[in-house]
């Protein structure tokens, strides 16, 4: 989840597949719009299936589209 000015600087809409990489590892996400979501951060949900990849709870994150 990401605020639309987040979005945008990725070149990202809501519903498009984006690929999240930390500690070496990638998983790919759909991007959704959540305004409560500070400018330039991103929020994913840890211990789910798709990101117990990514490992840590808190880390720089790098987004990108998939």
């Amino acid at each position: 989840r990401a605020n639309a000015a987040t979005l945008a600087a990725l070149k990202v809409t809501c519903g498009d597949m984006v690929r999240v990489t930390a500690n070496g590892q990638s998983v790919a996400l759909l991007a959704k719009g959540d305004e409560t979501v500070a400018a330039q951060c991103v929020a994913i949900s840890a211990a789910k299936d798709e990101t117990v990849a990514l490992g840590s709870l808190f880390g720089a994150l790098t987004v990108e589209k998939a």
